[in-house]
């Protein structure tokens, strides 16, 4: 009965070494087991540093508890309550989160978003609205039917509001 109960355990994240190719933990297992160095199998493509005090489930193998991996690392301190049934969400504990929402809806929160493309980036879509401030630098190529409102300007200068442009298809103004 003891080489069942040490083949599967819990325990909570007391450190990470995320440097190593496979992530390794420091976890509390029983009353006061300290396990150093278990590695941390994560999914391809996908990887978590956890908190200190995230739990996870651990297997030994052979019930040897010397040769512990982590199979999987929860905090349920932070994971999101409000998802329909389907729905995916990528979360952190500052309260970013990318939410696959059902209805083929993706939902980005966050403080600050960055995009960083070697080449280029294009959005395809039947309208779409920017709304706050909008900097753009580089070269702005104004398509058919493009519209502003509120105040435009270029270099610093205003070169007022309302400002609309069509062109001959060609991206001339016209």
């Amino acid at each position: 009965m003891n080489l069942l109960r040490n083949m599967v355990s819990r325990a909570t994240v007391a450190m990470t070494n995320a440097a190593a190719k496979m992530q390794a933990l420091q976890l509390r297992l029983y009353a006061g087991e300290v396990r150093d160095a278990v590695e941390h199998f994560e999914n391809y493509g996908i990887t978590v540093r956890p908190l200190n005090g995230a739990e996870a489930v651990v297997l030994s193998v052979g019930g040897d508890r010397s040769s512990s991996v982590a199979i999987c690392v929860a905090d349920r301190r932070y994971r999101p309550t409000d998802l329909a049934p389907g729905e995916v969400c990528i979360y952190t504990h500052e309260g970013d989160r990318i939410t696959l929402r059902n209805g083929r809806k993706i939902e980005v929160e966050t403080l600050r978003l960055v995009a960083n493309a070697e080449n280029s980036t294009t959005i395809n879509s039947p309208s779409m609205s920017l709304n706050g401030d909008v900097a753009i630098s580089g070269h702005l190529d104004v398509g058919a039917g493009a519209a502003v409102e509120g105040p435009l300007t270029n270099n610093g200068v205003s070169v007022g509001s309302g400002h609309t442009h069509k062109n001959d298809g060609k991206g001339t103004p016209v």
